[in-house]
């Protein structure tokens, strides 16, 4: 966690050893206390960092679900074996991946969160150099975009900035792609060359060295059978 009381303006990213082992719990009831499952789960050997109840992404209504995030710790794979909790039938799965920016909620800047940003305040209604959270501004003013100046909130997807990251990360999802696919499809050049020339070298036998064989093969079937006679 920063320090919001330095005057160094910067912001930083969450190093990956520190970010938790998130997992979905299906089938839980929304009114279950978080401190309850969390307390259920220390029973069974998992440490949780936190827990978020789920809501609808339209409704906004409390879902039966919630992200459980665990601290690092090796037997953290073996939470999808877990089958009751809390005396509910439940089922834990992967978070789907989302293609959604990560934006923080302090400078409206995307790529990193607010936990790690020691950046000016930025309004995400007005765009001013405040807390969203103390902005005075009424419904009836129009909004300012703290990112490009426009009519609209600085977390609207149809941003103008927002839409350059978005095209710039599908460029780079479809490079990385089509690299992969190169590598993948690469013509295997030796082996066909060796193969080239094994069928040359059969081809080129001549039809003289194919009855020279044969003779040979009869002449010593017929020394046999004298051989015998005698």
């Amino acid at each position: 966690m920063l320090n919001s009381g330095s005057s160094v303006i910067y912001h930083t990213y969450q190093l990956k050893d520190d970010k938790p082992y998130r997992v979905v719990h299906r089938n839980l009831h929304h009114s279950l206390p978080v401190e309850d499952i969390k307390e259920d789960l220390q029973k069974k050997g998992f440490k949780a960092r936190n827990i978020t109840d789920i809501t609808h992404r339209v409704t906004k209504l409390p879902l039966p679900m919630f992200y459980v995030n665990l601290e690092h710790a090796s037997n953290n794979k073996y939470i999808y074996n877990l089958r009751l909790l809390s005396n509910f039938f439940i089922k834990v799965e992967t978070p789907h991946k989302t293609t959604n920016m990560v934006q923080c909620t302090r400078c409206q800047k995307y790529n990193h969160t607010k936990a790690y940003c020691n950046l000016p305040y930025k309004c995400v209604k007005c765009g001013n150099l405040h807390d969203s959270k103390t902005c005075a501004k009424s419904r009836n003013t129009p909004a300012k975009c703290a990112l490009c100046g426009g009519a609209h909130p600085a977390n609207y997807s149809g941003c103008q900035v927002h839409k350059e990251l978005q095209t710039k990360i599908r460029q780079k999802t479809l490079t990385n792609r089509t690299e992969i696919k190169c590598v993948q499809h690469q013509p295997q050049i030796q082996e066909p060359q060796l193969m080239s020339n094994i069928t040359q070298q059969q081809r080129q036998r001549s039809c003289s060295q194919v009855v020279s064989d044969n003779y040979s093969m009869h002449q010593g079937n017929d020394l046999t059978l004298n051989k015998f006679l005698e």
